[in-house]
């Protein structure tokens, strides 16, 4: 804050400066105030007290505005990197269902009907090594298969399916939520 006002208090100070210098013109001109020569430089200064007061003030009113906005620039940045960990933490808070119809390899399907196949489906939560028995997800079985139904997924989540009916075991893919694998069929 104690820098803010010292930023506007040059700036309109060198405004002052400059407004004066233009009021009092006729006072301040034909006075020869400065007379600086450098030949090895190739620089001269040669002004008058307006020129002089004029060149100032507008000198003040650029370093005034210069450092606001050099400190502008840096405050942009600080909230550009606190925009990005917000909208992660976003990301990271949303929750997502999804309703996945299980594929069987064509003729090693189990019976949807089979009162005897046993069910279950694993997760392991972003940033975690464990996998975990997923007691939430549910399974309905018909005529268009078998439907695993997850709720309350985290952005980043890995899961699997298992299924177990007499004999046999059949396993998913892993996928990460909540992107999804689709099929796809040739159709001419």
């Amino acid at each position: 804050m104690h820098n803010q006002i010292v930023d506007i208090a040059l700036a309109a100070a060198g405004l002052v400066l400059t407004i004066f210098a233009i009021t009092w013109h006729k006072h301040l001109s034909g006075q020869q105030v400065v007379d600086i020569a450098a030949e090895k430089l190739g620089v001269a200064l040669k002004t008058d007290a307006f020129g002089l007061v004029v060149l100032l003030g507008c000198l003040m009113v650029i370093t005034g505005i210069f450092f606001r906005y050099q400190k502008y620039e840096d405050k942009t940045k600080t909230l550009e990197a606190e925009k990005k960990v917000w909208e992660q933490f976003a990301q990271d808070q949303k929750t997502y269902n999804l309703q996945l119809n299980l594929i069987f390899p064509a003729g090693d399907q189990p019976d949807p009907a089979n009162s005897k196949l046993v069910f279950k489906a694993y997760i392991q939560k972003k940033g975690e090594s464990e996998v975990q028995l997923n007691h939430t997800a549910g399974f309905t079985t018909g005529l268009g298969g078998i439907i695993v139904a997850f709720e309350k997924l985290n952005y980043g989540d890995k899961l699997y399916v298992e299924i177990e009916g007499g004999q046999k075991k059949w396993r998913s893919d892993e996928i990460i939520t909540p992107a999804a694998h689709l099929r796809m069929y040739a159709i001419k």
